[in-house]
């Protein structure tokens, strides 16, 4: 595959006889709505800190409760026997519903808050993300990320972020170049895929087929296919450009 701009990992080699540049992955990334579940935990953390407020909430009350629950039982005149008993139970009873009651208020009140100021949920649902992968791939585990990826294409095998990071992926590494071909064959297949995202996995496709793959019939069919889906584009004059070039190979070797 010929190394490309937006694929500074891989090293450089003897270039094919043609190669279609693709556009930028980011300049095809489709922008990512989230459910105000979600925006509100990225911004203001999830529902555990919550819980942790509360926490510190009741550890920092049960003194205080404690303290007004010996005054109460000096006022009411319990039995000394029964003073400590009131005290420890009261102290940490109220400072214990305090607590739950804070959190409870704070859940509410914060996702009632993120539905207003965030983007809700069921006019913008939630895409997946996959930084998680990512991670795992910059520390060089790229055989586990890419075993990550596949069992997420188990559950949204229509993905078409999920099917180009894998696909680039795979490519990046140079692992498994008939498996690349297929996710990028894929992502044409799914239904109201963005033409720009057809085009894109038709201009790796003819990465592929000119260089690992090594099908200079499958290069000029999709060429072909480049040119009479994308008229008048600067793709598809590069794809005539292409055309041209492998039929006087053709030619010229026969």
């Amino acid at each position: 595959m010929t190394p490309t701009p937006d694929d500074p990992t891989s090293e450089p080699a003897d270039p094919p006889a043609f190669t279609v540049p693709p556009p930028s992955p980011l300049s095809l990334a489709p922008p990512k709505s989230r459910g105000y579940r979600s925006a509100f935990a990225d911004r203001f953390g999830d529902e555990r800190t919550v819980v942790n407020v509360a926490l510190f909430a009741f550890l920092g009350l049960a003194p205080v409760f404690m303290f007004v629950s010996a005054l109460l039982a000096n006022l009411l005149e319990v039995p000394d026997s029964l003073q400590w008993p009131v005290i420890v139970i009261g102290g940490l009873g109220l400072a214990g519903g305090v607590g739950w009651a804070a959190m409870r208020l704070a859940r509410g009140g914060a996702f009632g808050l993120a539905r207003f100021t965030l983007p809700d949920g069921g006019t913008t649902p939630y895409q997946r993300t996959y930084s998680h992968i990512e991670a795992i791939a910059a520390r060089g585990q790229v055989d586990e990320a890419l075993l990550a990826y596949e069992a997420e294409l188990r559950s949204a095998p229509n993905d078409i972020d999920l099917l180009a990071r894998a696909a680039d992926l795979y490519l990046a590494h140079k692992r498994q170049p008939a498996r690349a071909a297929d996710l990028l064959r894929l992502i044409r297949r799914v239904p109201g895929a963005p033409p720009a995202r057809v085009l894109y996995a038709s201009q790796r496709l003819v990465d592929l087929y000119l260089g690992a793959l090594d099908d200079r019939g499958k290069a000029l069919v999709e060429l072909r296919m480049i040119v009479d889906r994308f008229p008048g584009s600067p793709a598809a004059a590069f794809a005539r450009e292409g055309l041209d070039k492998l039929r006087r190979e053709h030619h010229g070797g026969a």
